[in-house]
């Protein structure tokens, strides 16, 4: 039978790594609540995208979240742009290899 003390170790040494190896990007990450849950996917293990509109915030942003550079991305990206939002995943695709989690954050979208 396992115990109640088990089940929470296993917990724990899961944690962090429920979102290993996905790539997620986050809009209106630069800032707030979107930067709040590109740090949570970070410690989670995933790889994340940060994306919103002013360049020198979302790289400020995404040094933050990693400061190594390797997990996480800024995208500068105006989400009402159907042009901008294609490149800009396209990029994501061709940097990491896929996309998982989209969170669409951005207090307006297209």
């Amino acid at each position: 039978m396992t115990s109640h003390f088990e089940i929470a170790d296993r917990e724990a040494m899961d944690a962090g790594r429920r979102l290993l190896g996905k790539v997620a990007v986050v809009t209106g990450a630069a800032g707030g609540i979107g930067k709040e849950i590109a740090l949570t996917f970070i410690r989670e293990g995933a790889t994340v995208v940060v994306a919103d509109l002013d360049r020198d915030r979302t790289a400020a942003a995404a040094r933050d979240i990693d400061p190594s550079g390797e997990r996480a991305l800024g995208l500068t990206m105006d989400v009402t742009s159907e042009e901008q939002v294609e490149a800009g995943m396209s990029r994501v695709v061709e940097a990491f290899g896929s996309l998982d989690i989209l969170v669409s954050n951005a207090g307006i979208q297209i």
